[in-house]
């Protein structure tokens, strides 16, 4: 059983730029991937670029004690960022992209396009800096925005509790078309990596650890904190006002 979100019926009152400028900039370094890869037919410099770009545990460690000299320091704080803009497959990329794009037009229309950005960026560091925490010899790159879309939705809750997001519910074979409450839906997706996370915390050896689901709890985490603790920050235009209802 699948649920898939396709829309958001929050009202917007603006045109999201952010959102898109951020799916263009993943689909172009997929694109970049998948040209080295199977253009050029270069896996290896595919693969190499996934390694600069992704955030790889043991690096970041290194950073923290004096004792280690690590060429390119400044190169390994920077993969805290760079590596939202990575995907392992275009079925990671896709997948993404739709849940950046059904839950963020919303967020953005609220937070305005270089708050939502950096509201993006920093829940993305800190799903990151969770991950580093909890897989800290790991020398395998974690890629992919999800921890980043996962603190967008956390904004979405947190905003637009009430708000209708229509999804494909796969029932076996059966698709069914769902209005459900965003607070249901993102809740749903929250608890099944938090339940992800436990299994993977108590049997580190039992399969999942490939996808790094402490770091979308950890993005989501940050999500709800950041909206909650700096709420009038994302809200100047209603400053002063009551909020508008959705």
């Amino acid at each position: 059983m699948f649920l898939i979100p396709y829309k958001s019926e929050v009202r917007l009152r603006g045109t999201p730029i952010a959102v898109p400028l951020l799916i263009v900039a993943n689909v172009a370094i997929f694109g970049y991937q998948f040209f080295l890869a199977y253009i050029e037919g270069n896996q290896v410099a595919a693969q190499f670029l996934l390694g600069e770009m992704g955030v790889i545990p043991h690096n970041l460690i290194r950073l923290t004690s004096m004792a280690h000299w690590m060429p390119r320091p400044l190169g390994a704080l920077a993969t805290l960022v760079t590596y939202q803009f990575c995907h392992g497959s275009i079925f990671h990329l896709v997948g993404n992209m739709l849940f950046l794009w059904v839950f963020g037009k919303a967020v953005e229309d609220r937070m305005g396009p270089i708050r939502v950005l950096l509201f993006y960026l920093t829940c993305g560091v800190a799903a990151a800096l969770v991950h580093v925490v909890f897989a800290f010899r790991s020398t395998t790159p974690m890629i992919g925005a999800s921890g980043s879309i996962f603190g967008i939705m956390a904004a979405h809750m947190v905003l637009f509790p009430g708000a209708i997001i229509r999804s494909i519910f796969l029932f076996f074979i059966i698709p069914l078309q769902v209005p459900l409450p965003a607070l249901i839906v993102i809740g749903f997706f929250f608890v099944l990596e938090v339940l992800a996370a436990y299994f993977q915390l108590m049997y580190p050896s039992g399969g999942s650890s490939a996808v790094a689901v402490l770091a979308h709890v950890g993005g989501f985490l940050a999500g709800m904190y950041c909206v909650q603790r700096f709420r009038g920050l994302f809200f100047p235009r209603y400053r002063g006002q009551r909020e508008p209802s959705w």
